[in-house]
């Protein structure tokens, strides 16, 4: 066993040696090394997100499951008859529309600073048309 270990070790690392950085990896996790500063930003841009939504998604889980604790029925058997709580209403409106904004600011930065071709080396120009097959 100890040599088939040692083995699989060694191919891994020699694997791993062999890769080039720009080249995407198997069990790779995010995106490939940037080549450019929009692929820059890019990358810096999907890593808030993922950091965000991570944030977000564990607040909801932790809110569900001691919601789900709090008020099972076993320690709450008179349901409450409390409707219309203005503050938390408002609460609950405000916090998607702070987050909303939180990424759109970026986002917008970004769309603007792909669009902003400052001296290109190359031009690509792609012409098609829908019904030349």
């Amino acid at each position: 066993l100890l040599p088939a270990l040692t083995s699989f070790i060694a191919s891994v690392q020699a694997a791993l040696a062999n890769t080039h950085e720009s080249i995407a990896r198997p069990w790779q996790l995010g995106m490939q090394d940037p080549s450019s500063p929009v692929m820059e930003q890019l990358t810096l841009a999907h890593d808030y997100l993922l950091v965000l939504i991570t944030v977000i998604s564990l607040f909801v889980l932790a809110v569900m499951v001691y919601i789900c604790v709090r008020f099972r029925r076993s320690a709450n058997p008179v349901a409450s008859k409390t409707t219309h709580n203005t503050k938390l209403e408002v609460i609950w409106t405000v916090i998607p529309i702070i987050i909303l904004v939180a990424i759109a600011i970026p986002s917008l930065r970004l769309h603007y600073f792909m669009h902003d071709d400052v001296d290109p080396e190359l031009t690509i120009k792609a012409v098609g048309y829908q019904w030349y097959w």
